[in-house]
């Protein structure tokens, strides 16, 4: 049991950093911003189809990997922007953030036809990880904005109940699916993305045990 909590604690430890790769920066955008002011009618982009883990490998490349990869898809590399579509068949619109050219971290929001449906695509995700090769749940920090308070939660039947129709709540899963590489399905509030992050946070295992059963957020 101890190793069990050592482990989430180590884990956790670890993803508060991701919490640094992505604010709210994503309010400022506007998914779906193609040919047609952003309506799913008028998506005429070319999306690369690829799968969580296929994209999520290129973190910590040189964006000249991807960009080499991504054939006639629809792209901004000036902005390193590239529109892609999972393997069912959800599009995103996926911005690369680099670390000088190092693709550092990977945000995706829904674009086109998928745009309105960040609450659908997020509960799949979580119910069925595995389907999206998300690879290995890790756990699940929260918070409640009303309230201020916050935890983890240790399973995905666990995680699905803390989006409720007040959605003002901050849910944050953390998969590992890659090495040193993270996947988030983050709903925040009401809205909807997918950070693929590296794992900046070195950790030393040796002095993780006097933190169990500590309470922390």
């Amino acid at each position: 049991m101890r190793k069990k909590f050592a482990w989430f604690f180590c884990i956790f430890m670890s993803s508060l950093v991701l919490l640094s790769c992505s604010e709210d920066n994503k309010k400022g955008e506007e998914p779906g911003d193609g040919t047609g002011g952003g309506t799913p009618e008028g998506d005429t982009k070319t999306y690369f189809e690829t799968t969580y883990s296929d994209l999520s490998a290129y973190v910590d490349k040189d964006v000249s990997e991807i960009w080499a990869a991504v054939g006639n898809a629809s792209k901004d590399e000036e902005n390193n922007i590239l529109y892609v579509q999972d393997q069912k068949g959800n599009r995103y619109k996926a911005t690369f953030k680099l670390d000088g050219t190092m693709i550092a971290t990977i945000e995706m929001v829904l674009t086109g036809s998928s745009e309105n449906k960040g609450i659908e695509v997020w509960e799949s995700m979580i119910s069925s990880f595995r389907d999206y090769k998300l690879g290995t749940f890790l756990g699940t920090k929260f918070k409640d904005y009303a309230t201020g308070e916050g935890g983890i939660k240790q399973t995905t039947e666990e995680t699905i109940p803390l989006l409720t129709l007040e959605a003002n709540t901050l849910i944050y899963p953390v998969f590992g699916i890659q090495k040193k590489v993270y996947c988030c399905p983050i709903m925040d509030k009401d809205k909807f993305r997918v950070e693929m992050c590296r794992n900046y946070l070195p950790l030393d295992f040796s002095t993780l045990g006097k933190y169990v059963g500590a309470k922390y957020r």
